[in-house]
């Protein structure tokens, strides 16, 4: 009999990627789909508000170098946000 762990392991991890990409999408894919958008819209909310107040560039990517690559690690929000034009 096979062990359903790998399988267990590859869901897991899919779900985690998807969550750091689009907030929410991880409850979305494991079926909670109205947790997975009531996720999105309040840290979609709280994230472009806060960039509303502070601007984009709060961070110097120059001196501040580890702060920002930490920003950009957010997840999609935070990468698309810094965007340049």
């Amino acid at each position: 009999m096979a062990s359903p762990q790998p399988k267990r392991w590859l869901t897991a991890s899919l779900a985690v990627a998807l969550a750091w990409l689009v907030p929410g999408a991880g409850h979305a894919y494991l079926g909670r789909v109205w947790q997975g958008a009531v996720i999105f819209v309040l840290i979609s909310a709280t994230f472009w508000a806060g960039i509303a107040m502070g601007g984009v560039m709060t961070v110097d990517s120059v001196n501040d170098r580890w702060w920002f690559i930490a920003q950009m690690m957010t997840g999609g929000h935070g990468l698309i946000s810094h965007q340049r034009t």
